[in-house]
């Protein structure tokens, strides 16, 4: 059964929001922190500039977001 209480909860696994928890974990247990999110795919806007200048495919500003939520932190979708 997964956790349903947590000290601190996170809306949104945008860049904002992982890096939050990213900085959290260092100072806190990560099994007390959520992420909210409901996004499969993670994309980084930031990016978006060099896309839409044609030097680089929007596809190589996404990743799993699973793969970028740190260890331990609950993402809940």
């Amino acid at each position: 059964m997964k956790k349903s209480n947590f000290k601190v909860a996170i809306l949104g696994g945008g860049t904002g929001g992982i890096s939050m928890a990213a900085h959290l974990v260092k100072k806190m247990n990560a099994s007390d922190i959520a992420i909210i999110d409901p996004a499969q795919t993670h994309y980084y806007q930031p990016l978006w500039t060099l896309v839409g200048g044609g030097v680089f495919k929007k596809e190589k500003s996404a990743k799993p977001q699973g793969e970028l939520i740190p260890n331990g932190v609950e993402w809940i979708q």
